[in-house]
């Protein structure tokens, strides 16, 4: 992974120099994770992937409209910010931005941050099945190598979100328990399940794979030996057990 002064001072090929709607800030396989700019929102749609209600049912998001203005509000707030890194999902090919991934909540005492991606399915045409969770490798390893994190973390809406949790499982988060009818979208109360991939939990895979991605090829092959159920469906299958069988005796005559 080439650093950020490293791949500015690299020279552009014609094809590129026409193409360079964003700076790369992290590069990987399918996917660049670049610097954000007003053309993710005058050209790629950032600000209406925010107003897709159907795509946007397991987040906060599609609420209350979001305005253009309010993006660029946001887009310009990010220079200096040091609680969250904010970059825009891009095709290796096109340069296109398809989504934008952060660390938010950065905290230096505590090493830790959350992680949270958001893209559109409408807009964009993910030539790669694992761009998303390239994306989330990508992030990740960038918070441990240079940020210097011990913890990464996130919550998602459960079981909605099932699928996504245990793709996130090969590279190496993994889910930690389960918030009772945490998640609230209008009437539709559901379930939360916390996850989080440790500093140990990279070391281990990057040791293995290079890095924390590897290769697509990695992740297929990681993806063929996986259970069948996620830890996130085991755990909360565990805890219902035993929750019945712990709080029988307040039922008992």
């Amino acid at each position: 992974m080439k650093s950020y002064d490293e791949l500015k001072a690299e020279p552009l090929s014609a094809d590129q120099k026409l193409n360079k709607k964003y700076f790369p800030f992290i590069q990987g396989d399918a996917v660049d994770l670049c610097v954000p700019n007003l053309r993710a929102i005058e050209e790629d749609g950032w600000a209406d992937w925010l107003n897709n209600i159907e795509e946007l049912q397991a987040t906060q998001h599609g609420v209350f409209p979001n305005h253009r203005s309010a993006q660029e509000d946001f887009l310009n707030s990010l220079a200096n910010d040091r609680s969250k890194i904010v970059l825009m999902i891009c095709e290796k090919k096109s340069n296109l931005a398809i989504g934008v991934i952060s660390l938010q909540n950065i905290n230096f005492q505590f090493k830790s941050a959350g992680v949270a991606l958001s893209a559109s399915k409408s807009n964009s045409k993910f030539r790669n099945p694992f761009s998303a969770l390239e994306a989330m490798a990508l992030i990740t390893q960038h918070g441990f190598d240079e940020v210097g994190l011990n913890r990464i973390y996130a919550g998602q809406a459960y079981p909605t979100l099932t699928s996504w949790n245990k793709m996130l499982e090969l590279i190496g988060f993994r889910s930690e328990g389960i918030l009772r009818e945490a998640f609230v979208r209008g009437h539709r109360v559901e379930n939360i399940v916390r996850i989080s991939c440790l500093y140990e939990n990279f070391l281990a895979l990057k040791k293995l794979r290079g890095s924390l991605w590897g290769s697509s090829k990695t992740i297929r092959e990681a993806l063929k030996a996986q259970p069948k159920k996620s830890f996130a469906e085991i755990i909360d299958g565990k805890i219902s057990e035993m929750e019945r069988k712990h709080f029988s005796f307040l039922f008992k005559k």
